[in-house]
């Protein structure tokens, strides 16, 4: 762990470097990766150490490091894995391996495949979102319009909010974000949508 940055009262962006000699997280860069973080101090009932698959929220050319955004959950049987992530401090080792690549309709391509791409998250499901979102985004050559729904119970609990509004605001042609609050008592000044997604809001 290099640093990390909490993100809401129970979920952290936390940044890990890479083992010596190894550049990028996964085999190809331009394509969506996926680790399976291992926790060996909590087990399961079959007495097996837990495991648990995240995406990182950076972009897979990123050189040397991945970030991670993690809920903690309370510790329980059967679980635990998020809550030891958190809880790990600068200097400290994250244990995982590098899953198979993810298939998308049937490839694990994502640039250049769809004119328009649309997006519904909740919570911290935003994660394998932005990571494609960043490799659309960063390609020059790709075109691809995207349009993201987060749906979240109270505005303290948007993740990577500031994150997405930055990039929509960059490349305000091609990425465009909206939010959905599920929460009672909605400020009067909250600007965006209310309710549970549904296919009109989409």
């Amino acid at each position: 762990l290099v640093d990390k940055w909490r993100q809401s009262h129970d979920s952290w962006l936390l940044r890990f470097a890479l083992p010596p000699g190894r550049k990028y997280l996964g085999n190809d860069p331009s394509l969506p990766t996926c680790i399976s973080v291992h926790h060996n101090s909590s087990f399961d009932e079959d007495d097996k150490p837990l495991k648990k698959s995240y995406s990182p929220v950076s972009h897979p050319a990123a050189e040397g490091i991945f970030d991670l955004l993690v809920k903690s959950y309370r510790p329980q049987p059967g679980g635990g894995v998020g809550d030891a992530i958190c809880n790990l401090q600068p200097g400290q080792h994250l244990v995982g391996k590098l899953k198979s690549e993810r298939m998308v309709h049937g490839s694990p391509i994502i640039s250049k495949r769809w004119d328009r791409i649309g997006l519904v998250a909740g919570g911290t499901g935003v994660a394998p979102l932005v990571q494609i979102i960043r490799i659309i985004l960063d390609d020059p050559t790709d075109n691809t319009e995207i349009y993201m729904l987060s749906i979240n119970r109270y505005e303290k609990d948007i993740l990577m909010r500031d994150e997405l509004d930055k990039l929509a605001k960059d490349h305000p042609d091609q990425f465009f974000v909206k939010y959905s609050l599920t929460g009672e008592n909605v400020p009067k000044e909250w600007d965006g949508y209310t309710g549970r997604g549904s296919v009109d809001m989409a």
